[in-house]
């Protein structure tokens, strides 16, 4: 992992059964509870919303994350695929260690 920025995410998205596409982007649950005040005051910056319908994201794919960090976006991930798709997270998990991201 030394030769990798620490920040670096990288975004491998796996389709499943492709359905309708929705045009405006997902719709996630920005106030889930298991998601930070500190978490939600940086939306406005950086437009989660956006950002997974620009790459997008349906809640009926699976979806691999890469060097996921803090989890800021694990946690937005987990709940919107849950109930249709799934989320795996691959390396760089220590920080989410005992923290349990529930779908609901």
């Amino acid at each position: 992992m030394g030769i990798l920025n620490p920040g670096f995410r990288l975004w491998v998205v796996l389709t499943c059964c492709a359905s309708v596409v929705q045009a405006a982007g997902p719709t996630l649950n920005l106030d889930h509870p298991s998601r930070s005040e500190k978490e939600k005051a940086r939306d406005r910056n950086r437009s989660p919303v956006e950002t997974l319908g620009f790459f997008g994201l349906r809640n009926d794919m699976r979806v691999l994350e890469l060097f996921p960090g803090s989890g800021r976006y694990t946690k937005l991930l987990g709940p919107y695929l849950a109930e249709h798709g799934g989320l795996y997270i691959s390396l760089g998990t220590d920080e989410l260690e005992g923290k349990r991201v529930r779908a609901r």
